[in-house]
């Protein structure tokens, strides 16, 4: 009966175990999603920065 005991608590034990890297896991490509993406949007904007400055400067040339 103890021995069931301990076993059930060691099974118990590793399907905790798993669940919390599964957890760490998910937050890990969760981190690196957000990373990405604040990424592409700095990308973005200093194209758009860039390009509203190179049309600015076309417009000048225009005159």
């Amino acid at each position: 009966m103890a021995e069931d005991k301990e076993l059930e608590q060691e099974i118990n034990n590793a399907i905790y175990d798993a669940l919390d890297k599964l957890a760490l896991e998910g937050q890990i490509k969760k981190d690196l999603m957000e990373k990405q993406a604040k990424r592409q949007l700095n990308s973005y904007l200093k194209k758009k920065e860039q390009k509203k400055a190179l049309d600015k400067a076309l417009e000048k040339l225009k005159r």
